[in-house]
């Protein structure tokens, strides 16, 4: 703090090592009572790094999430190695890491016609201050999508918007060949429905 109040020395050989790695961007780096800044970064001073790092680990989210945590809010040089190492040697995350595993991606066949494969996912929005239940339905095959409000997302709710998104894609294509030919879940096929399902 004193040398940004005093100046910095005109050669390098008079810093500490400490200070060192700062004099590459010395004009950037502000303060407020009594806090360093670069840009609106706080610089963490030595003493304080590793404490931080672990409240920002608190949750074992791995590197990237600490990184980046780290980095929208605190600086200092040689904080992404320091990040990673403590992340990666971290004994919890060591431990679980193996069984967070996140399954391959899968993928699947192309559909042959419309409506053979429909992926329906639900979401929700705020509107006008109260949250709103959203489903979107989605076609594999012509990419047609349509997004339904629902009231609660109890089974026969859904069902019955199922239903009748089934119903408007009918008279909206004119021509609907066929009816999902399987449910999948996750990716997992869950029942074979019956052209008779209609």
């Amino acid at each position: 703090m004193r040398i940004l109040i005093e100046g910095w020395p005109d050669r390098k050989e008079e810093l500490s090592d400490d200070l060192l790695p700062y004099r590459a961007f010395q004009n950037e780096l502000p303060t407020f009572r009594g806090v360093i800044f670069k840009g609106d970064r706080i610089v963490v001073p030595k003493f304080l790094r590793k404490k931080l790092i672990e409240k920002l680990h608190f949750a074992h989210l791995g590197v990237n999430y600490t990184l980046r945590a780290a980095r929208e809010s605190f600086f200092w040089p040689g904080m992404a190695d320091q990040v990673s190492n403590y992340v990666r040697n971290c004994v919890v995350c060591m431990e679980f890491s193996a069984s967070q595993c996140k399954p391959p991606m899968s993928t699947h066949q192309i559909p042959e016609y419309p409506f053979q494969r429909v992926n329906i996912d639900l979401g929700e929005i705020k509107q006008e201050g109260k949250k709103t239940v959203m489903m979107v339905t989605a076609d594999s095959y012509s990419d047609f999508v349509e997004v339904d409000f629902l009231s609660d997302t109890k089974t026969r709710t859904i069902v019955n918007t199922c239903k009748c998104t089934r119903d408007m894609a009918h008279r909206k294509l004119l021509s609907l060949t066929a009816v999902p030919s399987s449910t999948m879940k996750n990716g997992r096929s869950l029942q074979r429905i019956g052209a008779s399902s209609t």
